[in-house]
């Protein structure tokens, strides 16, 4: 049976960062990749901050088990603090966010931020924890509103046979995101991908037609 491919479990900005958790994973049998992605045409064009900095690649099949590792390890850490971080000063609703949005904190602020919620007599059971991760990867899976700008944009680009056009096109009609569980979504809405792959295609054909035609005057010249 062939590998799973390696889709974005962390990003983080800086390598050591990112060297850290993967000497970890490796330690206790996950495969990982650190891969670089300041260039990405998404980013570059479309603005998706989420894709940017490094990246710590491992298998689908691995998400779980990954979690589970880090939880345990900072759920020990947390345990042994004497009430100096920074997050002992957050109020219940700051906390409660963070165990809304676990893929934007590290594991160590996520437990503590249980630890200090259970500490204030709050509700922070297993129930609650687990809708918490499910509505957060429903809110992450909704595709963006109609990109109506870029989308014009990219038309005029890709018919003038500017590689902006077939950049924008590709992005609109293939860009993915990595939710938290390990799935991946099309980042924009059917109707966007309909114009990207569209304006692709245009791009794709203007360029090679100018390629074409310069060849063509070039050799009469």
């Amino acid at each position: 049976m062939a590998d799973q491919p390696h889709l974005t479990y962390k990003t983080f900005f800086n390598r050591e960062a990112a060297e850290e958790v993967q000497e970890l994973l490796n330690e206790h049998g996950i495969e990982s990749k650190i891969i670089e992605n300041f260039t990405s045409v998404s980013l570059t064009f479309l603005n998706n901050p989420s894709e940017s900095g490094i990246q710590l690649a491992i298998q689908e099949k691995d998400f779980e088990k990954a979690n589970d590792l880090l939880n345990q390890l900072t759920d020990v850490e947390s345990s042994e603090l004497n009430g100096e971080h920074y997050l002992h000063s957050f109020t219940d609703e700051e906390l409660y966010d963070i165990l809304a949005k676990p893929d934007e904190w590290n594991e160590f602020d996520y437990n503590l931020a249980i630890k200090l919620l259970s500490e204030r007599g709050k509700d922070v059971n297993e129930t609650k924890l687990i809708a918490f991760k499910q509505k957060r990867v429903e809110d992450l899976a909704e595709v963006k509103r109609d990109q109506n700008a870029w989308v014009i944009i990219g038309y005029f680009f890709a018919f003038i046979g500017g590689l902006v056009g077939i950049a924008i096109g590709w992005s609109l009609w293939k860009f993915k995101k990595t939710l938290p569980d390990g799935g991946e979504v099309y980042v924009y809405n059917d109707r966007d991908r309909k114009h990207g792959r569209r304006m692709f295609i245009i791009g794709i054909i203007v360029l090679i037609s100018a390629l074409i035609f310069k060849l063509f005057v070039g050799k009469i010249s």
